[in-house]
């Protein structure tokens, strides 16, 4: 999912645009005022120059603040499509032999990456039990990512009744990760 905010790049050109003429306004009234002090005979003045020197430091400060926002999003926006670009690249084992880049579930299935201690991985597998048709119904299937390095044990009971139902579970749960350390 990648959120696309339009006309930014227009958005950017305009607040760097409204930041130099803020900044230039306000060097121009910057220079009128000192002249306006230095001389007794435009003392007059002084508040009228303060004034438009007010609302060029003003409008500077705000446009510099949008300016800084969306500097930020963008920059958040493009690592987290890094992020994504370098999740899709990582390779995933689905049976014994077959191996599948994450990138090639797009618009097949929605993976979920669990990543936790194996203890926390079981626990999660059986208290996914109650949620298994729909889970597979939406196309969701789990990746589990042990971080303590130990496998997590998936116990599925095996009896008539259970059949269809650990098979699904099964196909929920048939993905682990190829190259760990990655």
């Amino acid at each position: 999912f990648v959120v696309y905010i339009p006309f930014q790049s227009l958005r950017m050109f305009f607040y760097i645009a409204f930041i130099g003429s803020g900044s230039l306004g306000g060097f121009i009234a910057t220079s009128q005022l000192i002249g306006a002090l230095a001389n007794s005979s435009r003392a007059v003045e002084v508040p009228e120059i303060a004034q438009g020197l007010a609302i060029d430091i003003g409008a500077v400060s705000i446009f510099s603040f949008l300016y800084y926002r969306e500097n930020r999003a963008k920059n958040a926006q493009i690592a987290k499509l890094s992020r994504e670009e370098n999740l899709s690249n990582l390779k995933l084992r689905v049976v014994e032999k077959r191996i599948i880049h994450v990138s090639d579930f797009r618009g097949i299935a929605c993976l979920d990456i669990l990543a936790g201690p194996s203890s926390f991985i079981s626990e999660c597998f059986k208290l996914s039990e109650p949620f298994t048709n729909a889970l597979v119904e939406r196309g969701v299937l789990v990746v589990p990512f042990a971080t303590d390095g130990n496998s997590p044990s998936f116990e599925f009971e095996e009896n008539e009744e259970m059949r269809e139902k650990n098979a699904r579970r099964k196909r929920l749960w048939q993905l682990s990760p190829v190259y760990v350390t990655d």
